[in-house]
């Protein structure tokens, strides 16, 4: 393309301009036809590793599992670090199937904070209607995969929707009207009536064009563009989460902004997706081409403009939509993953723990050894002896970690599993420290003031 633009520069061959065209759509076929070919390929590959992960989480492979999402955790948080709620080896780990900041950090919040009483059940009800369907939970995993969503993506791509539009009305109008002569030159000179060197006035004049757009708005167009890979992987899973009808009230409600005006929260991502595939790195020849034949920017600019006007405030609710999702499917995947869990019975009206084979889930089940538990009524407690090394902190911590995923609204690994609403501590891993100045001895007694 570019070569016969350059010849009919140094020649005015009028053949040249048709032969531009054409070389210029058949790269743009195979461009496209190559990236469709890549994410085929990404898709198939990211599936796999899904499923790779998925075999290590029911083997308890922590090695072959990526590492959980980075939390911060207080060192005075009631239960997390006797628990291993968070970190290697914890049940954030096993649970984390989620590819996106917003998905990680909401599935850790249910983990370190119980939901209220009225929470837990509605979650509940999500969780058994998402679990229903694996192949829709690993196509919501490979989707936030393959998008390799960052958090200085996300951050800045937010902050373009959020920033007020600035469209440029007059230079997208001059730049269509640069365009209509265009064709009119060309279609004079074709039929002899002028001659085909006056198409050098309209290519001028869009050089000039897209010049004047990238002194005003240069920055921005590039910060879009830039930061725009990360809607293309959004579009994919909000498509995915219009994919079905839901039944349970929570996911209706979650669902509920991913319309704006009638048009789906992944149509809109997938418009903006679409501008964002013609865009042209500047600096690049393909970008000198087009500047010269059209002033391309200029277009380009005032659709990614009109765009962010209509949705860039929804922008927002949609990744939080996904984060919702992200963090019921993780729950979901665990109640896939062992049907035999059972979804515990909170409610004010029970007044103890009570658990038929209750035990530690990130124990691989070969190994693991559960037990009945009851614990309660008020006034009563559950005293735990034996010699060392026999599970009697394990079997606490059972009761602890399985209390947590009760909490949360997911299954817990016992047969049947009851128990009232309960505000968690723990005193397990106790530690000195010489930098407080605060012995063994001392440190147990702070963290059994706290409890108390």
């Amino acid at each position: 393309m570019i070569a016969a633009v350059l010849y009919w520069i140094f020649t005015t061959e009028l053949w040249a301009i048709p032969a531009a065209i054409v070389a210029g759509i058949l790269m743009v076929l195979l461009v496209r036809q190559y990236r469709r070919l890549t994410g085929d390929w990404l898709r198939a590959s990211t599936l796999a590793l899904v499923n790779r992960y998925g075999v290590a989480r029911q083997q308890r492979d922590w090695i072959n599992l990526p590492d959980p999402h980075d939390i911060a955790v207080p060192a005075t948080h009631p239960y997390a670090g006797d628990l291993d709620i968070i970190g290697k080896a914890s049940l954030l780990q096993l649970l984390d199937t989620t590819g996106t900041t917003m998905g990680g950090e909401r599935l850790a919040s249910w983990l370190l904070q119980p939901a209220a009483p009225h929470e837990i059940s509605p979650r509940q009800e999500a969780v058994r209607e998402l679990s229903g369907d694996l192949d829709w939970l690993q196509e919501l995993q490979q989707r936030a995969l393959l998008g390799e969503i960052d958090d200085d993506t996300t951050t800045k791509f937010l902050d373009w929707t959020r920033t007020p539009g600035s469209r440029l009305p007059m230079l997208t109008w001059l730049a269509r009207l640069s365009v209509v002569a265009t064709l009119v030159i060309l279609g004079l000179a074709i039929a002899q009536v002028i001659d085909s060197g006056l198409l050098i006035v309209p290519f001028v004049a869009n050089l000039l064009l897209a010049a004047a757009l990238h002194r005003k708005v240069g920055p921005q167009m590039d910060a879009a563009m830039e930061h725009g890979s990360a809607i293309r992987a959004y579009a994919g899973l909000l498509a995915l989460l219009d994919d079905k009808q839901r039944q349970s009230a929570l996911l209706q409600e979650i669902d509920a902004p991913l319309q704006t005006a009638g048009v789906r929260a992944s149509e809109a991502a997938e418009q903006l997706a679409r501008v964002l595939s013609f865009g042209v790195p500047r600096g690049s020849l393909q970008s000198y081409a087009l500047q010269f034949a059209c002033a391309w920017d200029v277009h380009f600019y005032d659709r990614l403009e009109a765009w962010r006007e209509t949705y860039g405030a929804q922008v927002p609710h949609w990744l939080e939509a996904i984060g919702w999702y992200e963090a019921l499917g993780a729950l979901a995947n665990l109640a896939y993953d062992n049907p035999d869990w059972v979804y515990p019975d909170v409610s004010a009206t029970n007044d103890r723990i009570a658990g038929t084979q209750l035990g530690h889930p990130l124990i691989p089940a070969a190994r693991r050894v559960s037990n009945d538990v009851t614990l309660g009524p008020t006034g009563t407690f559950l005293f735990v002896t034996g010699s060392n090394m026999s599970g009697k902190s394990t079997l606490l911590r059972s009761v602890g970690i399985d209390t947590v995923l009760a909490n949360s609204g997911g299954p817990a690994c016992a047969e049947a599993l009851s128990l009232p609403p309960i505000s968690l501590w723990t005193s397990v891993r106790i530690a000195d420290s010489l930098e407080m100045g605060v012995s063994y001895y001392m440190a147990e007694l702070l963290r059994l003031k706290q409890i108390v």
